[in-house]
């Protein structure tokens, strides 16, 4: 289950052009259960999901290095015989630059495409009506 609760999030904040996308979403969704975002166009759903995207990730970073950690995996280097401990530093500057550049790549991933249409002229856009 992963439940949301007042997700808010704001572009250009404290500023007078500040848009808020996203603002106090509450949403459970349950494992194995569909679940339909829907909305007219510039609502917030794209930006909901990269929000949950963003923090699933972070989650899941930080749970397979503990993980890796507190199993005591090992390997066996090449030229050895003896078998290596693998540790995985828990290292918060890593995890931080991990959770900024899905963000930055997320808004990329929607901000060009758009950008790119919006230089076309209203026919090409919309094609031939």
């Amino acid at each position: 289950m992963l439940e949301l609760t007042q997700v808010t999030k704001l572009y250009h904040e404290g500023q007078p052009n500040e848009v808020a996308a996203v603002r106090d979403v509450n949403l459970i969704l349950h494992m194995r259960q569909g679940t339909v975002l829907e909305g007219p166009s510039g609502s917030g759903k794209t930006s909901l999901l990269t929000l949950i995207g963003c923090g699933l990730g972070l989650l899941i970073t930080v749970a397979v290095r503990w993980a890796i950690n507190v199993g005591h995996v090992s390997y066996v280097p090449p030229n050895s015989v003896s078998p290596v401990q693998l540790l995985i530093d828990l290292d918060p500057g890593r995890i931080i630059f991990t959770f900024v550049l899905m963000g930055v790549v997320g808004t990329l991933a929607a901000l060009l495409p758009a950008r790119r249409a919006a230089r076309k002229p209203i026919i090409d856009a919309l094609g031939h009506v």
